[in-house]
């Protein structure tokens, strides 16, 4: 691992220019065609994404460079659910190129959360425990290359094609004009008759994957959670569609997907953590190794709370009421 114990430092800009960008949601109206309404809401993702890859060009502020990954993966489920209007030639290189930015990006934020949920914690009660210091100086030590890693993808050359290819194909790709009559009846749906068929296609599938959580493995509850992100993106794509007529309704239903994602990313990033203290261990000194796995451990001991908090999320989501 590399010497340096510190992120290195940031360039000198205003403040304001370094406050991270949330994502805007956009306006739809009920009467918008579909092809309309993934411009509006793909055109939101990217401008979150582009936003706070800038505040990461200049400053390594981690929820600049969370909110750049959230933007990304509102692109991704927008492609997603849009999937049967987009469909052509040019979906396919977008996709592993939107997957090829995430990877870049994963590994920051993965030490960002193993340090803050998981190293953190121990500090206090465990300020006994071997080598604890000179695993917090291994972590940042890693977290600096990770930084590194991700500042330049998103600064990259290739980053910035990315986005203007994306914007181009959104625009005017093959999708928008393709002749075939299925096609075409897809693209002129109005997103009022469309949404409820999104959501409720969404919200069977991970209601039906959740049902046996007890018995899924890691990666099938990662995959779980990634269908419930996706949910939760779709709420906020059509939440302007009910914001009026269901406010309640679409207040709560928000409110139980927000939950349940969380209670499953808590999940994930138990054995996340599992999977970084070996990574961190394989590079370090032996006492190192023996004290990330303590870390990992403790981290461990909160599987099965983590587990009863995710079903009584699960239950508490699959009652709630749909909006739409």
């Amino acid at each position: 691992m590399p010497n340096s114990a510190k992120l290195k430092p940031s360039p000198s800009v205003p403040r304001a220019d370094l406050s991270p960008h949330l994502a805007e949601e956009p306006r739809l109206a009920p009467g918008d065609s579909a092809a309309k309404a993934f411009r509006l809401i793909a055109a939101s993702a990217l401008a979150q994404a582009a936003a706070n890859a800038a505040v990461l060009a200049r400053a390594r502020r981690p929820e600049a460079l969370h909110q750049l990954r959230v933007g990304l993966r509102r692109l991704r489920a927008a492609v997603s659910l849009f999937k049967p209007m987009l469909a052509d030639d040019a979906m396919d290189g977008i996709k592993a190129e939107l997957k090829w930015i995430t990877g870049e990006l994963g590994p920051a934020r993965d030490l960002d959360v193993f340090l803050t949920d998981s190293y953190r914690p121990l500090l206090e009660p465990h300020r006994d425990w071997p080598e604890l210091a000179n695993l917090g100086h291994a972590l940042r030590e890693a977290r600096t290359v990770a930084y590194d890693r991700a500042q330049a993808a998103a600064t990259s050359t290739r980053f910035g094609v990315l986005i203007h290819d994306v914007s181009d194909w959104v625009d005017h790709g093959a999708w928008t004009t393709a002749a075939e009559p299925k096609l075409t009846a897809l693209r002129a749906r109005s997103i009022g008759r469309l949404a409820p068929d999104l959501l409720d296609g969404s919200r069977a599938k991970l209601i039906k994957h959740g049902r046996g959580l007890e018995k899924l493995d890691a990666e099938s509850r990662h995959k779980l959670r990634i269908r419930g992100k996706r949910l939760r993106y779709a709420t906020g794509f059509f939440g302007s569609l009910y914001a009026a007529t269901e406010p309640r309704a679409l207040k709560r239903f928000g409110k139980a997907s927000r939950h349940l994602t969380s209670a499953l990313g808590d999940q994930t990033d138990i054995h996340a953590a599992m999977s970084m203290a070996a990574e961190i261990a394989a590079a370090s000194p032996p006492r190192i190794a023996y004290t990330a796995g303590l870390v990992a451990a403790a981290r461990l001991t909160g599987e099965t709370k983590a587990m009863k908090v995710s079903r009584k999320a699960l239950d508490a989501f699959e009652g709630a009421k749909p909006f739409w």
